[in-house]
């Protein structure tokens, strides 16, 4: 065998690494907050609502409660 000159070759190296990286995924990260979003703004809204509703005693929430369940059973 002849003596040759041996080359030898560097894997190649990013340029500039992120800063943070992205463990989760950015787009799923904004739909998440997304969707709190929407929830926190019915919630909002709900209490607004409740917030204006004449007061209800416990038995007419009961009887309200029973009444609404057997009729959805029929």
């Amino acid at each position: 065998m002849g003596e040759g000159a041996v080359v030898v070759l560097e894997a190649p190296k990013p340029r500039s690494p992120p800063r943070y990286p992205d463990m989760c995924g950015r787009r799923r990260l904004q739909l998440e907050v997304q969707i709190l979003d929407r929830e926190l703004t019915f919630l909002k809204d709900e209490l607004h609502l409740l917030e204006g509703a004449q007061p209800v005693s416990r038995s007419g929430c009961l009887k309200e409660l029973f009444f609404s369940t057997c009729c959805y059973l029929l």
